[in-house]
């Protein structure tokens, strides 16, 4: 049999690989150094704070198509592409077209899923109502694997270095393999992981219905601090690289610093907040039970402006440029202006708004009882 001598690198190829591999290290650093990074997750981005950087000013809203063959959708949209995927109550996860709204296809589980959904590298993962975190394939909704809990799954995952991070309601976080499924390691709390994890420099924070928020290591799930809070915790941690945001059911809201927990500021409200929170530069906004949508001043937690809809605020807002959106249990999907509140427009549909809206290609996109795509945007890029 022939044999080929192995040429050796020179000093200047070795030079160029050493170059190339501090390069991509650098890359890797450069994405979890605490900076927003755009992601078809949940909350829009890997900071999970529901800011759109460029973005669309607003024209009227108008709906350009719509897609109805769901009972209800509680999940949220993402976007990757030309494709849209969410979860609904008959128990399916769709990929849409973003164009006309027709479905290329629907993967069917057990229960109901509202679970947002996170694009990864050709892969899909989710969970669903029927206990089971599930990862297909984006191409054709194929079964790669799935994992099952004891419980239902709430929360949305989160993907980090190859691993899926997601809660259950049985109190348990999951860390698995992407490839196939396979558990590496969890972590125990007190009550239902109903908020999705958030996953930055090596720490994973995870806040839970027993009232506690939980700092992390990502490599071993061992804890790094923990903070207990006035009440449980349904809203997801956003984060602006720094601070950590978040509500809780004991109506209040928390600013906190990521390295220990240590709270920053905190403002009252007259309800429970299930809503997560967007944050831009300068404001932190949220909604609430209480039927107002708050916009706190990010430095010092004082209010800057409220907004009082007809019904209670579930949904988590965005922000974009200077508008707010975010949708209520009035059945409108609002549109308000950061500075002061004031509506712009609102569009009315025909249920209830819990999930948060997202802005892709510049087109607006939400989802009540059927799922809506706006085409009325015009381009205008921020900084």
């Amino acid at each position: 049999m022939d044999h080929k001598p192995i040429r050796k690198q020179t000093e200047i190829e070795l030079a160029e690989a050493n170059f190339l591999a501090q390069l991509t290290t650098d890359l890797i650093k450069s994405i979890d150094d605490g900076k927003a990074q755009a992601a078809p997750v949940f909350r829009c981005n890997n900071l999970r704070n529901g800011f759109i950087n460029n973005c669309f000013e607003l024209k009227t809203i108008e709906a350009s198509c719509s897609f109805h063959e769901v009972s209800a959708i509680y999940s949220s949209i993402v976007a990757d592409g030309e494709m849209l995927y969410f979860g609904s109550e008959n128990k399916s996860l769709f990929a849409l077209n973003l164009s006309d709204c027709s479905p290329k296809w629907l993967f069917k589980t057990g229960k109901a899923i509202r679970s947002t959904p996170a694009v990864h590298r050709g892969a899909i993962y989710f969970g669903s109502f029927d206990g089971y975190i599930y990862s297909i394939k984006q191409e054709n909704a194929l079964l790669r694997w799935k994992f099952k809990t004891s419980d239902w799954i709430y929360a949305s995952p989160f993907i980090y270095e190859e691993v899926v991070i997601c809660g259950s309601m049985n109190g348990s976080l999951y860390f698995l393999n992407t490839a196939d499924g396979k558990l590496l390691r969890s972590f125990e709390t007190d009550s239902w992981l109903v908020a999705s994890p958030l996953v930055y420099r090596d720490t994973v924070f995870q806040a839970s219905r027993d009232a506690t928020l939980y700092a992390l290591d990502f490599y071993t799930a061992e804890l790094k601090w923990k903070k207990q809070l006035n009440g449980g915790i349904h809203a997801t941690p956003a984060s602006d690289g720094h601070t950590l945001f978040v509500g809780t059911l004991g109506n209040r809201f928390y600013a906190m610093n990521d390295n220990n927990g240590y709270v920053e500021w905190f403002f009252d409200t007259e309800g429970a907040v299930f809503s997560s929170a967007a944050v831009c530069e300068n404001y932190v906004v949220f909604g609430c039970k209480d039927r107002y949508v708050y916009c706190l001043n990010k430095n010092d937690g004082s209010l800057h402006w409220k907004f009082r809809a007809e019904k209670a605020v579930h949904s988590s807002p965005i922000i974009c440029a200077n508008h707010v959106i975010v949708g209520s249990d009035d059945e409108y999907m609002y549109i308000l202006d950061l500075m002061d509140g004031s509506i712009q427009q609102r569009f009315k549909t025909n249920h209830m708004l819990r999930n948060s809206p997202l802005i892709h290609q510049g087109k607006l996109i939400f989802a009540s009882d059927r799922l809506y795509i706006s085409g009325a945007m015009r381009h205008n890029p921020v900084d």
